[in-house]
């Protein structure tokens, strides 16, 4: 885990890589819509998630790599449960990832996580992980090509992120 501080605010950022051999994912998946610029992020979560999307995206094109253009619903949903856990017990730390491979059905997956203040937005969460050798690794790896974004708010307001992405071949 890294520790970046920022003037504005402190981002604790975390990442892990996990690659195994399994068969090809099933789950569904639906493409990541546009960011909506007359909805707020900091009171939508989902809008916030595809923001951050967009971000990643960005910085994706600017290297020459595919963006990511579909959730799936089963990283999805690991994203969405375990932003939830750590926004609840207050921790951040990785889960086991040969359990997110297996249960999506997935050759490679990575995670990135973060945690910042209250008005920690999507562009400054993905800068402060690509300022991050480990994590900008998982966020440009060339065979991330499904994606799993949540973001919650724990107790003392704080932007808990967490970023699934995966390949299922």
């Amino acid at each position: 885990m890294r520790l970046l501080v920022r003037a504005a605010s402190a981002l604790t950022v975390s990442a892990m890589v996990v690659a195994a051999t399994v068969a090809p994912a099933q789950a569904s998946v639906r493409r990541v819509p546009p960011p909506d610029y007359s909805v707020n992020p900091a009171t939508h979560p989902n809008e916030y998630e595809n923001r951050v999307v967009a971000a990643v995206n960005r910085a994706r094109a600017r290297a020459g790599l595919k963006q990511l253009r579909v959730f799936q619903s089963c990283l999805d949903g690991h994203a969405e449960r375990w932003a939830k856990h750590l926004a609840e017990s207050g921790r951040l730390e990785h889960r086991n990832q040969q359990r997110v491979l297996s249960a999506c059905d997935l050759h490679w997956t990575g995670e990135t996580l973060a945690r910042g203040a209250g008005n920690l937005n999507p562009r400054e969460m993905v800068r402060a992980w690509m300022r991050s050798p480990g994590h900008r690794a998982v966020l440009m790896k060339r065979r991330a090509n499904l994606a799993g974004v949540a973001m919650r708010r724990d107790a003392q307001g704080r932007v808990v992120g967490v970023v699934n992405l995966g390949d299922p071949t």
